[in-house]
């Protein structure tokens, strides 16, 4: 709805005796709705047409633009008195906004004095939001607050243009000028009123019937008890969470996007959510998804969980609208306070947690680490002294610094490293790790854990991933380290399909090997295997026979062990006992003895992730430990209602990535270590 002194800066550009004292336009919006309903803007018409049509198949558009004419009218013309309302209304919260009045009671300590044309202002908006009939006023609003940002951009962008003219840019006749004033008074006059009551009000807010309300007439809440209705089909009539979060915004079947926090110790929420019709079902992220209630584990951050809303009438489900739910979960860091080196802190060790106890013979949960008496610093310091590890499976544990290591609340998350007893992994610098993997060939087969190992390589030598996608195939990465290296995948197991029809180990290899060809019969080709759960010693032994097959025994060989994961009861995954955890831990180790056997190189993912078990990120599995993230762009951060066309500035930048997840950086790094075990003396 047009105010004054936004369109006052707006129209700045004529003369003082020109400018209008109250400017509007009338904006044509053309919307459409995909099969979920979701609303997309076409176009926005600066000069819509109002006139009338003669064809019989126009009469609706001609009631929506009669209405629109004489709301329009209305709102501008109206002479509701409206003074003494605002007079009031501005002595109640002038001590908060320490404000005057120029040429009443102004002083030099206000913050804000009001002029004539502020007073102006602030009538006609009041007017305007008594006589909307069939608008709907979005500024100024009770959530005016969160208009602040785009308000602040606006004026930024307008200030621009002033300067540009050569105009005065302090005047203080702006709209961020009364922002905070405008908002008050919204909160003051009454409470928001919600969309869905807005069509029983339109009678009463301009004092007849807008025809304009017929067009959205079937959003009326009220509507809502009859189950048969067809109107309903689209909406929820309720959703259920355990444990109980806290939505926003509150659940109303016209929302469709909801969030909520929960903290780092929630792994799981159970859901459900109840259809308003009884000729449409609720499906859980997908439409063959569940319907009854389904556990959903938390990863760490974001976690998206889609309701769709299916109509079941049709021999197929049609999807008719989308639910969601941003579930965010706190990391372990979340609340923690800067760490100082100067002062002293013990250094603590954790093995594994009390409640994922894999190994009953050692301790659970963070001790004071074992023969270690210095502080934090002493202890960094001598680690980097330590000779360089020559296996990526060397025995180690979490270390991190805390004031007590009987009180975890004192302890420190974000400097928390794996450390091997008695040796250090070496880190390789970008341009060493360059000249290593110069030449190189690098396969991978396996699964998501796998895959995001390959994708951090990338990142390391590429500086970001500008190309990525969850592949289930395989896939061959040829623009990696400037040409110079070679990067392919193969994914394995292909758990979803039937039993029947999964491609077979051997197969899967072999498809990989003849897409990565020409290969080298040496350690300028590396492959590597790992998966979560899956591997097994006759994956490997498919592998050495496969590879005799190929004349490709030369080549480097590298185990990823297994990890953490399928640990929650979640639909659609298996899920392990406590019981079979720990047989799991045997099975690592036998796999590890086994390939080192045949001079596989071993890194230990098992040890590693266990002991985190709670960091996993998004994903049924509970075993993701990586997240690939889109890099935010200068685009990005470019206001959406500006474009780069109308300011003259163009824009061809590739979309970048970056994997996060420091636990899959960590094991990533050692598998970089041992793959260019030659060039420690360069790091």
């Amino acid at each position: 709805m047009g105010h004054g002194p936004f369109h006052v800066i707006f129209f700045y550009e004529a003369s003082d005796e020109a400018r209008c004292s109250h400017c509007f336009q009338l904006l044509g919006v053309d919307v459409v709705l995909n099969g979920s309903l979701r609303a997309s803007v076409v176009e926005v018409n600066g000069q819509p047409s109002v006139q009338e049509s003669g064809r019989d198949e126009e009469l609706f558009i001609n009631s929506v633009k009669e209405a629109v004419v004489e709301d329009a009218l209305s709102l501008l013309l109206s002479a509701n008195s409206v003074a003494k309302q605002l007079a009031k209304a501005i002595a109640l919260i002038a001590h908060n906004h320490n404000m005057g009045i120029l040429g009443v009671n102004c002083r030099v300590s206000h913050d804000l004095c009001l002029s004539h044309q502020d007073l102006l202002f602030l009538l006609q908006s009041r007017r305007e939001a008594l006589n909307s009939g069939g608008f709907r006023q979005l500024y100024p609003s009770v959530q005016g607050d969160s208009y602040g940002p785009i308000i602040d951009d606006i004026q930024e962008y307008l200030n621009e243009q002033m300067k540009s003219n050569g105009e005065n840019v302090s005047s203080p006749y702006k709209t961020a000028h009364l922002h905070q004033l405008v908002t008050s008074l919204e909160k003051l006059y009454g409470p928001a009123k919600s969309y869905e009551n807005y069509v029983e009000e339109d009678m009463k807010l301009g004092g007849r019937k807008s025809n304009y309300s017929e067009p959205i007439k079937h959003w009326n809440i009220g509507r809502f008890s009859d189950s048969k209705d067809p109107t309903t089909m689209p909406y929820l009539s309720g959703m259920s969470v355990f444990p109980p979060l806290l939505l926003t915004p509150s659940f109303n079947p016209l929302v469709t996007d909801y969030s909520a926090n929960v903290t780092y110790d929630q792994l799981m929420v159970s859901l459900s959510a109840q259809a308003h019709n009884c000729q449409t079902e609720v499906r859980i992220d997908d439409k063959y998804g569940p319907t009854r209630t389904t556990n959903y584990t938390l990863g760490v951050g974001e976690n998206r969980i889609s309701f769709l809303v299916v109509d079941i009438t049709h021999t197929e489900p049609w999807v008719i609208n989308t639910y969601t739910l941003v579930v965010h979960r706190l990391t372990i860091t979340h609340g923690e306070p800067p760490f100082d080196p100067s002062v002293p802190h013990q250094v603590c060790s954790l093995h594994q947690e009390c409640e994922m106890r894999v190994s009953p013979t050692e301790m659970c949960g963070i001790q004071r680490d074992a023969g270690i008496s210095r502080d934090w610093v002493s202890y960094s310091e001598e680690v980097a002294g330590m000779p360089v590890c020559k296996q990526g499976d060397a025995p180690g544990r979490w270390v991190l610094p805390c004031k007590s290591c009987a009180e975890r609340n004192t302890c420190f998350w974000r400097e928390a490293v794996w450390h091997p007893y008695g040796c250090r992994h070496a880190v390789l610098s970008t341009d060493t790790l360059k000249r290593c993997l110069a030449g190189k060939k690098l396969l991978f087969i396996g699964d998501s854990t796998n895959r995001g190992m390959m994708h951090y390589v990338i990142e390391r030598l590429n500086g970001s991933l500008n190309e990525w996608d969850k592949t289930h195939d395989i896939r061959v990465y040829k623009n990696v380290n400037e040409g110079r290296t070679a990067v392919s995948f193969a994914y394995y197991p292909q758990f979803w399909l039937p039993t029947n029809q999964r491609p077979v180990f051997d197969k899967a290899l072999y498809h990989l090997i003849q897409k990565s060809r020409p290969l080298k019969n040496n350690s300028d080709t590396v492959l590597i295997v790992g998966g979560v759960q899956w591997l097994a010693t006759q994956h490997l032994l498919m592998m050495l026979r496969a590879l005799r097959v190929e004349r490709l025994q030369g080549i480097s060989l590298v185990m990823k062990t297994l990890g953490a994961g399928f640990h929650l009861p979640v639909e659609g995954v298996h899920t392990l006992s406590m019981d079979e955890q720990r047989k799991l831990l045997l099975h690592s180790m036998g796999l590890a003895d086994f390939a080192k056997h045949y001079n596989f190189e071993v890194i230990d993912t098992f040890n590693i992730t266990v002991p985190r078990y709670k960091d996993f990120l998004q994903g049924k599995c509970a075993c993701h430990f990586h997240k690939v993230v889109k890099i935010p762009s200068l685009d990005d951060n470019f206001p959406r209602w500006r474009t780069r066309r109308n300011t003259g500035t163009g824009s061809n930048r590739q979309t970048r990535f970056h994997v996060e997840g420091p636990i899959n950086s960590i094991y990533s790094e050692i598998l970089l270590s041992r793959i260019c075990s030659d060039f420690y003396l360069d790091t």
